[in-house]
């Protein structure tokens, strides 16, 4: 259970920066970003959440895509 609070700050982290980039960019280009170090790194797209919530110390490409969109959206949504 330690583990689990251990690993869940960097990934609050991890979600303060990308929101971060989209409040001061148009995020699309950490969206290719994000797809070409997956694909490099050949890493899981999609990983149970319980699973990586243990092992991961940042959060897998679906949940950061997820997160993502939501901020772009919020962001374009402000624009108009």
């Amino acid at each position: 259970m330690l583990r689990v609070l251990t690993l869940a700050s960097p990934r609050r982290f991890e979600y303060q920066a990308d929101a971060f980039a989209v409040a001061h960019s148009n995020g699309a280009h950490l969206v290719e970003a994000l797809h070409i170090l997956n694909q490099e790194n050949r890493s899981d797209f999609a990983v149970d959440p319980l699973y990586s919530a243990y092992h991961y110390s940042h959060p897998p490409l679906v949940e950061r895509l997820r997160a993502l969109d939501t901020h772009i959206a919020a962001r374009l949504k402000k624009a108009i």
